[in-house]
């Protein structure tokens, strides 16, 4: 059997004409070759498999060439060492005693040194002298994948070429000038997905190229590309980009088993889905339909499928898939995770699939209507004219009796307009002129139409006018057993959500009882206010809806401990162990000891 040599090996350039990519290197190499400007030290970085060492090798070849038809071979000139195996002083000291001595053919002698960051550091810095004052007839170039690992003092005796990564059009145009060399069958899109695989690397694509020729005996399928490289076909995400559009939700669920069926991993779809969804947006305007490095044939699918689907509703998709992205690791469910999200999406509701932000929700998990359920909020109280809200985000409340009316009817509304809109529609109370408004039985907190549509901030500040006043009730009290109770209720659920730390901080916390409409908690820090800032929200329209009043309030207090490591005089100490050990005393008389000051 024949020894087979790698298309990466059998296609490597030879000449700077034929190096894919880096045209912007090779100019300048060839500038400065021809003006006799090239420096003695050079480093050549960037990504693996994008041409550094191939355009290293050229360049050596052509530094010793006289002229164009200069065909004497100056091999015995290039000496490259491989620092990942020779890494230690020994080896960069024999180097230095080989640069001493000048080539006997040509003017040069070129040392390539490859993945020249595994040098140690004595190896740097018994290499600098030479590097910073080479002898005349020596010319080194460095090859790295990781500059930041190189000392700066190498990188500043050093002229930098920075090599980039490879596009994926030029990695198709020469794996098909390869195809047709090796006549070897393809489809386009077989190798537009090889060119992705590969990451901008030209040696990864032609390695997958040399797997696919033989997995595929020579007639190279998208088919077989995708099977090879365990890629979810696109047609998949053409299915089930089709169902949800059309709210087939079984269909939507069909389809992911499918996929779980044949191996694939529920993650990488949801970031193919994701990719899919991006692309379809991109294709909604002419100007940027052209950046997508896709096929021709490929494209024209993604027009016609862009324009099922409208900008505000592939925008509402993607923030859905990416919050998915974020908690698939951390999910204990992570295919029902999936499931639901892509349900959400095929959602019959228009409304919400065409909205760019997602629906109304409560972040505790129980109805908005709390307001509804408060024993103290009467007809007579809806009259009063409304403060201000001092601190907003509390989402949970309805202080009137014209809003938590509306809010109640938001599903049952004939009309079909969305929450924000009847939220939008409520009439403000008028405010007592030259009255100062009262101020709200509450420390803090706004209207759910403030909530329901907290993109408008000239809205939120109207809902905030709007807001009631609540009283207290004269009959209610606050249980110190039913809060302690909820409390711990409200603490369980929190590291049900895998929120650990706050769930910790929450669980240090005893709250008590100050009088009838104020709950007290004394922490410790600043640290643990902010972070039961993030819930408090939440933990308060709980609490409320709990224990039954929506004007109960929350009184949190910094204690201030003083430092135990106070500085103490020799008698205070004295004192200290005294008491600690009584009989120390008959020690001290029995030896007359005295105290030091």
């Amino acid at each position: 059997m024949e020894a087979f040599v790698v298309s990466a090996r059998k296609y490597r350039p030879q000449e700077f004409d034929s190096v894919i990519g880096q045209q912007h290197i090779t100019r300048t190499l060839l500038n400065a070759v021809d003006k006799n400007q090239l420096g003695q030290a050079l480093l050549f970085t960037g990504p693996r498999g994008v041409g550094k060492t191939t355009c290293a090798r050229i360049l050596a070849k052509m530094i010793n060439r006289t002229s164009i038809d200069d065909t004497t071979d100056y091999s015995l000139n290039i000496f490259e060492l491989d620092a990942a195996s020779n890494n230690s002083v020994e080896d960069i000291r024999n180097l230095v005693d080989q640069v001493r001595f000048a080539p006997q053919v040509g003017s040069y002698k070129i040392y390539i040194i490859d993945e020249v960051h595994m040098l140690s550091t004595s190896a740097f810095n018994a290499f600098l002298k030479t590097l910073e004052e080479p002898p005349k007839h020596a010319v080194f170039i460095l090859a790295t994948t990781e500059k930041h690992k190189i000392l700066p003092t190498i990188l500043s005796r050093c002229q930098i070429y920075d090599f980039r990564r490879i596009n994926v059009p030029d990695i198709i145009v020469n794996l098909k000038d390869i195809a047709t060399k090796e006549g070897v069958n393809y489809e386009e899109n077989a190798l537009q997905l090889v060119a992705q695989k590969a990451d901008g690397a030209m040696r990864d694509a032609l390695s997958i190229f040399d797997r696919l020729v033989s997995f595929s005996e020579g007639n190279v399928t998208y088919k077989a590309a995708a099977e090879l490289l365990s890629v979810l076909d696109y047609n998949y995400y053409f299915r089930i980009t089709d169902a949800l559009l059309a709210g087939q939700a079984v269909e939507v669920i069909e389809t992911v088993h499918e996929i779980l069926h044949k191996g694939f991993d529920l993650h990488l779809m949801i970031n193919g889905l994701a990719d899919h969804l991006r692309n379809l947006w991109m294709c909604k305007d002419s100007r940027t339909v052209n950046l997508l490095p896709i096929t021709d044939d490929l494209k024209s699918k993604y027009l016609e499928q862009s324009q099922q689907a409208t900008g505000k509703w592939l925008v509402f998709a993607l923030r859905r898939l990416m919050e998915v992205d974020l908690q698939y690791k951390a999910s204990q469910q992570q295919q029902l995770l999936v499931e639901v999200c892509l349900l959400r999406l095929a959602a019959p509701d228009d409304e919400e699939k065409k909205n760019d932000t997602p629906p109304v929700k409560t972040t505790s998990g129980f109805s908005p209507k709390i307001a509804q359920t408060a024993p103290s909020i009467s007809p007579e109280s809806s009259e009063k004219p409304a403060a201000s809200a001092a601190e907003p985000k509390i989402d949970s409340i309805e202080e009137n009796k014209t809003q938590t009316e509306s809010v109640k009817n938001v599903d049952s509304s004939p009309s079909g307009k969305t929450p924000v809109e009847i939220a939008q529609a409520v009439p403000t109370p008028r405010q007592v002129p030259n009255e100062p408004p009262k101020t709200a039985a509450r420390r803090s907190g706004f209207s759910i139409t403030a909530s329901l549509n907290s993109k408008n901030s000239e809205q939120i500040v109207e809902s905030e006018q709007a807001t009631e006043t609540i009283e207290k009730d004269a009959d209610f009290s606050l249980s110190e057993e039913h809060l302690q109770q909820y409390f711990r209720l409200f603490v369980e659920r929190t590291r049900e959500r895998d929120q650990t730390l706050l769930a910790s901080t929450l669980q240090s916390v005893t709250p008590r009882k100050k009088d009838d409409y104020v709950i007290g908690i004394s922490l410790h820090s600043e640290t643990q206010k902010t972070l039961l800032g993030e819930v408090q929200t939440e933990m308060m329209a709980f609490l409320r809806e709990k224990l039954g009043h929506a004007a109960i309030e929350l009184d949190i207090e910094i204690l201030r401990e003083e430092a135990e490591n106070t500085v103490k005089t020799p008698k205070e100490k004295l004192d200290i162990i005294l008491n600690e050990h009584p009989k120390s005393q008959l020690l001290i008389d029995q030896l007359g000891l005295t105290l030091d000051y």
